[in-house]
């Protein structure tokens, strides 16, 4: 996951600010020849060039698909039938093939492995799009920061504000093809039937998701409209439910209790 990830970890953490660009600065020596802020300028702006001639950030920060786990295992199950993969010669010289047993076992395995492998690698870019520390430490022997490092104030976090308010959509508020229906009493003793959607990702993804507005930036007003707007898409989706005031908890059904409980999560993530 971590191998899969890193680039993507790497590449938002060119948003940071006090990040320094040899492409930038080797230009200005031997001696500097504007102030450093010039130079932060400078290095803003060719960060921003770069990132539009590589397709834009949008584009660039785009998620995997969500039948990646399915395409997954349709791919090793290609691969698994065709001879050219299923058997050969070993490195000693002797030749073998898989069984039929063998391969169904592989292919339960992956079945398993590639909804794990999805949930993780969207928890990773996740982490990397909330800004939450990326350490170096493997690849460069520098240690971690021991506090996340702001966002820096530029046209490239502006336009950022705008895929982490996407991506809350996505992962916290997308539904599946699934409902609850349920009577629930009200707190005068009558009942009514509700029609609650269940959510395409799993909680821990929507949960994580409800963190994306939560780094620092160097400016105050950073996403200011987009937080809002999180608060808004929430507010709503929680109005699902009805006039929560008016239901009696104490009866609900596991079902029903479990999707507020879980959706209360999203909103304490969100600092509701």
């Amino acid at each position: 996951i971590k191998t899969i990830g890193i680039d993507f970890a790497k590449m938002t953490s060119l948003l940071k600010s006090g990040t320094k660009l040899i492409a930038v600065r080797s230009a200005l020596l031997p001696v500097l020849s504007t102030t450093e802020e010039q130079v932060v300028e400078k290095e803003k702006s060719y960060l921003a060039s770069e990132f539009n001639r590589l397709g834009g950030l949008e584009n660039l920060t785009d998620s995997i698909a969500n039948d990646f786990d399915q395409k997954l295992i349709q791919k090793f199950t290609e691969l698994s039938e065709n001879p050219l993969f299923n058997s050969g010669i070993s490195a000693n010289g002797q030749p073998y093939s898989f069984t039929d047993i063998e391969k169904s076992k592989m292919k339960e395995q992956v079945a398993l492995f590639a909804p794990q492998l999805k949930e993780q690698i969207i928890l990773n870019e996740i982490k990397a799009l909330s800004g939450e520390n990326f350490s170096f430490e493997q690849t460069y022997g520098q240690a971690t920061p021991t506090e996340n490092v702001n966002w820096s104030d530029s046209t490239l976090t502006e336009q950022l504000a705008s895929v982490l308010l996407k991506r809350f959509q996505r992962y916290a508020l997308s539904h599946s093809d699934k409902k609850i229906i349920s009577d629930i009493t009200l707190t005068d003793g009558t009942t009514t039937k509700i029609e609650l959607p269940l959510y395409l990702y799993p909680q821990v993804i929507r949960v994580a998701s409800s963190q994306l507005f939560m780094n620092g930036h160097d400016a105050i007003e950073w996403a200011f409209a987009e937080k809002n707007q999180t608060a808004f898409l929430f507010e709503d989706e929680f109005g699902l439910l009805g006039e929560t005031d008016k239901i009696d908890l104490s009866k609900l059904d596991k079902n029903t209790l479990k999707w507020i409980l879980n959706n209360k999560q999203i909103a304490i993530g969100l600092g509701n």
